[in-house]
């Protein structure tokens, strides 16, 4: 390889000091993303489908943003509180 370094693996940023520190998802599978939120990968498809989960189509492959993940753990989140907060008034 006359003294040419490979590229870095991906998701990986090599350091001056040749250790490699693993970059932060931006973005995951369906798969990956029904195993973060304890749920199917049919769930998180019909997610996608209803709306209430955004994702990104690059050909045929999908991601979605953790951004997004987030975004919709916050929304279930506020819509229990209200339910509760209304049974109670």
């Amino acid at each position: 390889m006359n003294g040419a370094r490979a590229h870095p693996a991906d998701g990986d940023v090599e350091r001056p000091d040749q250790s490699r520190v693993p970059l932060p998802k931006l973005a995951v599978t369906p798969e990956e993303a029904a195993e973060m939120l304890s749920i199917g990968r049919t769930q998180v498809y019909e997610l996608i489908r209803s709306g209430e989960l955004d994702s990104v189509a690059f050909g045929r492959a999908r991601r979605i943003l953790v951004d997004a993940l987030e975004d919709l753990l916050r929304r279930r989140r506020g819509r229990q509180i209200e339910a509760l907060t209304l049974e109670h008034d």
